[in-house]
C-alpha cells in the first residue's frame, strides 16, 4: 500500500512540474512563420498569405490591381513555415516556396498552384527528392527543426525569376540552378 501511495504522489509531483514549466524553445527557434513576396516586373496582381489560428491553416487571397479578394484555404503548407510567394509576370498561377522547411515538411518545399486553387496536371507540391539530384541530397543540412537546401542568404538570395519573369530559378546547395516554369 505504501509503495502505491508513494508512486501516486511522485506522479502528481512530476505532472505539476511539467504543467508549471515554461515552454521550451527549440535550439534554432525562429518564431515559426514568415512570408515574403517576390513579384516579377510587369505583374499587375499579387497573392497575400496569412496564417489563421482559428482554422489552423494557411489562407490566401488574390489581389488584382490593389483590390483584395476573399480569403480561401491554401493547402499543402505546414504550420511552421518560412514562405516566399512568387508572382510571375503573367497569371494565373503562382508558387509558394518553403525556403527553410520544417523537418517534417521536406516533401512539400515548393507548391505550384493557380489562383482558383485548382492544380493543373504538372502543378502540385514538390519535395527534396523532386528538386535535387541523388548526389545533392547528402548536401542538405538539417537542424533540430529545419531543412536547409538552398544556397545563399539574405545578401545573396538563392531564388528569383528568369529574364521573362515566368520561370522560377532556385540555386541549391551544389550551386546548380533549378528552373521551374510557372505558367501552365
Amino acid at each position: 500500500m505504501q509503495h502505491r501511495t508513494a508512486s501516486a504522489v511522485l506522479a502528481l509531483v512530476c505532472l505539476a512540474l511539467v504543467a508549471s514549466a515554461a515552454p521550451v524553445a527549440r535550439a534554432d527557434d525562429c518564431g515559426g512563420r514568415s512570408v515574403v513576396t517576390v513579384i516579377a516586373p510587369g505583374a499587375t496582381w499579387s497573392v497575400d498569405l496569412r496564417w489563421s489560428d482559428s482554422a489552423r491553416s494557411w489562407q490566401r487571397r488574390y489581389v488584382n490591381n490593389g483590390v483584395p479578394g476573399d480569403w480561401r484555404p491554401m493547402p499543402h503548407l505546414g504550420d511552421h513555415a518560412h514562405l516566399v510567394v512568387f508572382i510571375p509576370a503573367k497569371g494565373p498561377s503562382f508558387a509558394v516556396l518553403n525556403a527553410s522547411a520544417e523537418r517534417d515538411d521536406a516533401d512539400r518545399l515548393l507548391v505550384l498552384t493557380s489562383l482558383d486553387g485548382v492544380l493543373p496536371a504538372r502543378f502540385g507540391r514538390y519535395g527534396l527528392a523532386d528538386l535535387l539530384t541523388k548526389d545533392e541530397l547528402p548536401m542538405v543540412r538539417r537542424s533540430i527543426s529545419h531543412v536547409h537546401w538552398l544556397r545563399g542568404g539574405e545578401a545573396d538570395p538563392p531564388y528569383g525569376f528568369d529574364e521573362d519573369g515566368t520561370t522560377l530559378v532556385l540555386t541549391v546547395m551544389s550551386g546548380r540552378q533549378v528552373r521551374v516554369p510557372l505558367l501552365p
